[in-house]
């Protein structure tokens, strides 16, 4: 949208702006238009999505029978158009705009809940929406390299996702480490500059035709895929130990190079990988001892096991330090 003096408005400066009728008439002319480009891609990929933005306050009555009328002769599938609901104020709280969710639903679009963790009520949220994906906020993912442990919500998020059926979305993949944190730790899909940027339909179809590079190569390439490899790992072996310990086999895990993640540590620069795999070897001799089924000292090496991971994450988060203070100088 163009200001008074001719120049590019920003969505977040001129949407404010806006009043309920103009927000439902620019909802629909994108809607028309993202349909029009969906058939227009439809020789590349006949599964591909689009998704729109839509203002919680619009839903009603008016809104089902534009998107009926929208999709009347259409070849698109309804199933194949995502809408983003954003948070507003407690209107998605109310049992009425509950029903003309569903009654979206029926109509066969699917429905995202936007800015996941950006408000404390979202998650409550979950268990009352009739919700098909969840996009978690970038504020959890673009800052990933100056604080890694936020990568712990990432987790949290993917596993409380997958219990509910619905798909997780990152938001905010904005450099090629933070895209490999989150794709080694199984989100499957992204967004933000690391993947694309925004691009017009001429360029979207170049973009398409070239084709992607996939999410996940042969194990992380960053300092900061291998914490979020070896988070993962550790909450499966911590979940096995607690509910069937017995299926490990524990013996063989004495040796680490028996694990992915040493021969990934491996091709770091040799300062990092050495004192990162010395760390390492005393947390599979930690994992090891385990083999001894003395219940006994149970509690004892499930302690030391945790102190181990704790000093294997420090070492990685200290060399991910060196790194970003070394890049950004």
């Amino acid at each position: 949208m163009l200001g008074d003096d001719g120049s590019v408005l920003a969505p977040g400066e001129f949407l404010p702006q806006l009043q309920e009728t103009d927000i439902f008439d620019l909802t629909n002319q994108i809607l028309e238009q993202s349909l029009t480009a969906l058939t227009a891609l439809e020789d590349l990929d006949p599964e591909l999505w689009v998704s729109v933005n839509l203002d919680p306050q619009l839903i009603g009555i008016t809104c089902l029978k534009c998107v009926q009328q929208m999709l009347q002769g259409q070849r698109i599938a309804p199933q194949r158009i995502v809408f983003e609901l954003l948070e507003s104020g407690d209107f998605l709280d109310r049992r009425l705009a509950q029903d003309h969710l569903l009654d979206l639903k029926a109509i066969g679009v699917r429905l995202a809940l936007d800015d996941i963790g950006s408000g404390y009520s979202s998650l409550l949220r979950l268990k009352e929406l009739p919700i098909d994906k969840i996009k978690l906020d970038q504020s959890f993912v673009r800052g990933l390299e100056e604080r890694p442990g936020d990568l712990h919500f990432v987790e949290a998020l993917l596993e409380l996702s997958s219990s509910l059926n619905v798909e997780l979305v990152a938001e905010g993949v904005e450099t090629a480490a933070i895209r490999d944190a989150v794709a080694v730790a199984g989100v499957r899909y992204l967004q933000g500059y690391a993947i694309a940027r925004p691009m017009p339909l001429d360029a979207l179809r170049n973009f398409l035709v070239s084709g992607c590079e996939p999410l996940r190569q042969s194990g992380p390439r960053s300092l900061l895929g291998i914490y979020a490899e070896q988070m993962s790992e550790h909450a499966v072996l911590r979940k096995a130990l607690r509910q069937s310990w017995t299926i490990l086999d524990l013996p063989s895990l004495r040796d680490p190079q028996n694990c992915p993640t040493y021969r990934d540590i491996c091709r770091l620069p040799d300062a990092d990988a050495q004192q990162i795999l010395a760390v390492y070897r005393d947390y599979h001799e930690a994992i090891a001892a385990f083999a001894d089924k003395d219940a006994e000292h149970w509690m004892q090496r499930v302690e030391e096991l945790e102190r181990q991971h704790r000093r294997l994450s420090d070492a990685l988060l200290g060399a991910i330090r060196v790194a970003s203070a070394t890049s950004s100088q």
